[in-house]
């Protein structure tokens, strides 16, 4: 592509971090900024590319990711970008990303901190960067340590309330039963306490027509935390869903937090902490089972898949699809002959749409 025919990228990014900083650091100011010195120095055919509401120690921000394959189509000849920050706070990463932009001979401007690799490359980029980089540990370390705070309180923190409960208006911090569905709540703890099993009760909650836990939710958060699945099998309840809730002594008036962390302030993967690391406050709200029979609920939450001899397989719980990265379920199919095999569990679920045996 000829040099006049590229673009000029104008690279904007905001996180939640940053919406502290208050209108200097907004979307609109930062487009303003960068709009205004390319036309200072003439610079056309500018392209706009933004990411609102993501941190900058995550690089797959659906507008940095388009920019980067821009450039790796030759489509672009020059970034702009309020400051070295909106890029990157990721100092390894900033790296790569400037030695690349420099092979590709892509001029890159950060207006706030004064540089424009066309008069050369500036020696304090690399200190610019790491400061990102400790800024964005500093914060990420102040949120921890909110939530923490909260969680020692008997705050919930959660994104959205547990099955069977919604946050109390007068208090977001606070759980309240769901009239709607703390009946079908209780209902289940019923069936398991009689013994029915997991897979019967997921049965028999997909024949009632009861939402499952993320349908339910999106419904009422207007379509948030919904998969394409979620929407279109709105009542496939799967025993492991059951399992989970059965398991969770959220209804018994307690709250358990911290049972998850991310592996770090760069990476949001999500880890299990271990069950000693865990916070629980106990009577931060109304009940929704009595432990006896919570205590009889958990007895089939134990129950693994055997083997013809009635013992666990060897491989329960261990075996993911390599596509989907769901569990793989063990089958054992008898007749003339008795075979055993492992099949993906979206497969099973939704059929071949979705993933493959």
């Amino acid at each position: 592509m000829k040099q006049q025919n590229k673009i000029v990228a104008l690279y904007c990014r905001l996180s939640r971090d940053d919406e502290n900083e208050g209108y200097s650091s907004s979307i609109m100011s930062q487009k303003q900024i960068l709009g205004q010195y390319a036309k200072q120095n003439g610079l056309t055919n500018t392209e706009y590319f933004i990411d609102d509401g993501y941190s900058g120690t995550n690089f797959q921000r659906p507008g940095w990711q388009e920019l980067i394959n821009r450039i790796e189509n030759g489509e672009v000849s020059t970034i702009i970008c309020k400051d070295s920050s909106r890029m990157a706070r990721n100092y390894l990463q900033a790296g790569l990303y400037r030695e690349m932009f420099h092979e590709k001979g892509i001029r890159l401007i950060c207006v706030n901190d004064g540089i424009d690799t066309a008069n050369g490359e500036d020696d304090f980029t690399p200190f610019r960067e790491i400061m990102s980089e400790w800024y964005a540990r500093d914060c990420s370390r102040k949120v921890k340590a909110g939530y923490r705070a909260k969680a020692m309180n008997g705050q919930y923190t959660g994104a959205y309330a547990p099955y069977g409960y919604m946050k109390d208006p007068d208090n977001k911090h606070r759980l309240i039963p769901d009239p709607a569905m703390a009946d079908n709540l209780k209902h289940m703890f019923e069936l398991a306490a009689s013994g029915m099993s997991l897979f019967k009760i997921a049965q028999s909650l997909r024949s009632d027509r009861i939402l499952k836990p993320r349908a339910y939710t999106a419904q009422v958060t207007g379509g948030k935390y919904a998969s394409d699945k979620d929407i279109k099998y709105p009542y496939d309840w799967a025993g492991k869903t059951v399992s989970t809730i059965l398991q969770n002594q959220v209804y018994l008036g307690h709250l358990v937090s911290n049972k998850f962390s991310t592996q770090s302030f760069k990476s949001k993967k999500i880890v299990p902490n271990d069950e000693s690391e865990w916070i629980v406050c106990k009577n931060t709200h109304e009940p929704l089972v009595d432990e006896h029979t919570f205590e009889l609920a958990q007895k089939i939450t134990v129950v693994k898949r055997r083997t013809r001899t009635g013992e666990p397989h060897i491989f329960s719980g261990l075996l993911r699809c390599g596509t989907c990265d769901k569990a793989m379920h063990y089958l054992i199919r008898t007749g003339r002959s008795y075979t055993a095999s492992y099949s993906c569990t979206t497969y099973s679920r939704y059929g071949k749409e979705y993933c493959s045996m």
